[in-house]
């Protein structure tokens, strides 16, 4: 069980890592932010890597995370696995806000303009997935990360046991 949770804990974090950097490559790779048509085709590619790739990938990431808390004792004490539970809940909730909603809209927006290019300024007034907010979500999973590796230890030092070493 222990394996298992830990390879989608690490498939889902890759998953995710990986769409937020292509939503923020992707926003950084559009010239001229004032053209609907390109702003519109970045709407649409935001809305399906956020869809397909960073929704499932975040869901995996923290169910997987949560599970191996319930069937790890081992993590019952442990300050870094707390510490990895709360960036998981601030990554899930800072996702939903910035990230997932609004390229929801954005999509909905850029389908709206592709069928009536009248709405152009609907688009252009939209601000579609926050790629600084994709960068700060991104620097939480990577510390996040970087606690399930090296596992600092949070918390008054461990106590001396009594087995007599004197």
């Amino acid at each position: 069980m222990r394996k298992a949770t830990k390879f989608f804990h690490t498939l889902g974090s890759i998953a995710m890592m990986g769409a937020l950097l292509a939503i923020w490559l992707t926003w950084k790779a559009v010239p001229d932010k004032s053209d609907a048509v390109l702003l519109s085709q970045y709407y649409l590619q935001a809305e399906l890597v956020s869809r397909w790739m960073l929704l499932p990938g975040m869901i995996t990431m923290i169910v997987s995370g949560l599970i191996s808390m319930i069937v790890g004792p081992g993590f019952y004490n442990a300050g870094w696995a707390w510490a990895k539970m709360a960036m998981g809940l601030s990554v899930f909730e800072g996702t939903l806000l910035t990230l997932q909603g609004p390229a929801q809209q954005a999509g909905d927006l850029a389908r709206a303009f592709l069928m009536d290019p009248e709405t152009a300024d609907a688009l252009r007034g939209v601000g579609g997935p926050n790629e600084m907010a994709a960068m700060i979500i991104f620097g939480v999973c990577a510390v996040a990360t970087g606690c399930g590796i090296w596992r600092p230890r949070f918390g008054p030092p461990p106590k001396p046991s009594a087995s007599g070493t004197s």
